[in-house]
């Protein structure tokens, strides 16, 4: 198994934070956020990790080229200003068949929140049953114990909506459909989407399970209230869980 890393975007709601780095080198008590996604990839022995890089890529590979117990290489998207659809086709062509975490590199997490994911069977997701749909946030729909759409807006008529963290695992059976899913989108010209537009054909097709997380603290970080909650809410769990 190896994760995929997404890390391309450019941030400009987080300016004011930022100070001219890219949002994953956004810190939290002295370690950034992509430090501590590898720190927790090694932690659950998933040892080769591949990060998509766009919005000052020479900033984050110079830095970030070796960690311990880690195998780390970089897939560069220099058409990080369009959608994130083209950082999961570059990510995917670097990483070739395998099993596979793909994350989004903005999240502030409680170490065990990627543990469920690492010991999950098969292809599945994330799903925070706490929160609920405001339009903003990525959300889930399951039916039958299997998630089976992803969208902004799924609606009430599911088993379980919850919103999704922004990790998901792949087989190596799928990625290679998950990437021409998005290469379609590409060819035709739909080169703004989102990735999350070619998962949810992908579901549609091989709905996938999912573990819950609405026990667990993590957020992603996409405006300063995230910013402020993270530091005030977010952080202290996950300080206290990375002591054990």
């Amino acid at each position: 198994m190896q994760a995929l890393i997404f890390a391309a975007g450019v941030s400009r709601r987080l300016a004011g934070y930022l100070e001219g780095k890219p949002k994953c080198l956004l810190s939290f008590a002295g370690k950034t956020l992509l430090e501590r996604h590898m720190a927790n990839l090694a932690r659950y022995g998933v040892g080769r990790v591949t990060v998509v890089t766009g919005y000052l890529a020479d900033t984050i590979e110079r830095g970030y080229a070796a960690f311990p117990g880690l195998a780390i290489r970089f897939a560069r998207n220099d058409r990080f200003r369009e959608g994130s659809i083209l950082s999961m086709i570059r990510g995917l062509e670097t990483a070739g068949p395998d099993d596979l975490l793909l994350m989004d590199a903005d999240v502030l997490y409680e170490p065990e929140v990627l543990g469920r994911l690492v010991r999950a069977k098969g292809c599945a997701f994330l799903l925070d049953e706490t929160a609920a749909e405001t339009g903003e946030e990525m959300m889930l729909g399951a039916r039958d114990g299997l998630v089976r759409t992803i969208a902004r807006r799924v609606g009430a008529d599911w088993d379980e909506v919850g919103e999704g963290v922004g990790f998901f695992r792949v087989t190596r059976e799928l990625a290679p459909r998950l990437l021409a899913i998005a290469r379609e989108h590409s060819a035709a010209g739909e080169t703004s989407l989102e990735y999350e537009a070619a998962l949810d054909i992908l579901l549609r097709e091989h709905p996938a399970g999912y573990a819950k997380v609405g026990d667990l603290a993590w957020t992603e970080i996409d405006f300063p209230a995230d910013v402020e909650r993270a530091a005030r809410e977010i952080l202290p769990r996950v300080l206290a869980a990375e002591r054990t």
